[in-house]
């Protein structure tokens, strides 16, 4: 069975960001299962949240198809232990910019999208000792009008 564009888009961030995790700099990758984290996060745990599609109009569209934004959210969790040394802002500096870097390499997301695009980050304190950053990034992709598992 075909996989739609957008869903390859979002196997790949995710790829990108567990390749973060194999390089060490980050404890896990996932996408939620369902809304909400079923536990407490971990420290430096990376979860990608996808958004709701916004169609483009204008010089980005092309005749035939169907040209997105696709914004996609980094949740970058920092929960360091009570004997840490670190500044909780240097490590969430650390981990944002390792996202930001990593997503940033392959901005057309294996041929899949036409631009990888970051947004302002936006800090946030979570219940149950956790906080972070909020990495935005909004996909640029196409696909043909009538077929969403299809570029051309």
């Amino acid at each position: 069975m075909a996989t739609p564009i957008i869903e390859l888009i979002a196997q790949n961030l995710l790829a990108a960001l567990q390749e973060i995790v194999t390089a060490g700099a980050a404890a896990a990758a996932i996408r939620p299962l369902r809304a909400g984290l079923a536990q407490a996060p971990e420290d430096k745990l990376l979860v990608l949240y996808q958004g709701d599609d916004v169609e483009q109009v204008g010089e980005e569209a092309v005749q035939r198809f169907k040209t997105w934004i696709a914004p996609f959210s980094v949740y970058c969790y920092v929960r360091p232990s009570d004997d840490s040394a670190t500044a909780v802002d240097t490590s969430i500096n650390t981990l944002r910019a390792d996202v930001e870097k990593k997503l940033r390499e392959a901005p057309t997301r294996g041929g899949y999208a036409l631009d990888t695009r970051i947004g302002d980050p936006e800090g946030f304190i979570a219940t149950g000792g956790s906080e972070g950053v909020i990495v935005s990034v909004d996909v640029l992709y196409r696909h043909l009008e009538d077929d969403p598992y299809a570029q051309s």
